[in-house]
């Protein structure tokens, strides 16, 4: 059995990004990731997006390849919430929110 919770640990602020609500999370190092309503899933093999689309209240945005999508919730209040419950579905191989992150260039 899978067991991924997220958890983020950080203070947070909400900022608007392409007319979106975005939650910055910032840790006591300063690092800061952003998370809007957006999802991303993995769904294993012969499994269907239409059950979770109704059962989690999710809209697909798009297919992003084989088995791979992002999708939205309603409130972007409940974006861990719905991941980490996705996450612990079955037929679901992961599901995480989209972050937002500062690119660094390496």
């Amino acid at each position: 059995m899978k067991t991924i919770i997220i958890l983020i640990l950080f203070s947070h602020l909400s900022l608007s990004f392409e007319n979106q609500i975005v939650k910055i999370y910032k840790n006591k190092l300063d690092i800061s990731v952003g998370i809007t309503n957006k999802i991303i899933i993995k769904l294993e093999e012969n499994t269907t997006l239409a059950n979770y689309e109704k059962d989690f209240n999710l809209t697909k945005i798009k297919k992003l390849s084989n088995n791979l999508f992002l999708v939205k919730v309603s409130d972007t209040n409940q974006t861990l919430d719905t991941a980490n419950k996705l996450n612990n579905s079955e037929g679901i191989e992961y599901a995480h929110p989209d972050f937002i992150k500062k690119r660094v260039n390496r």
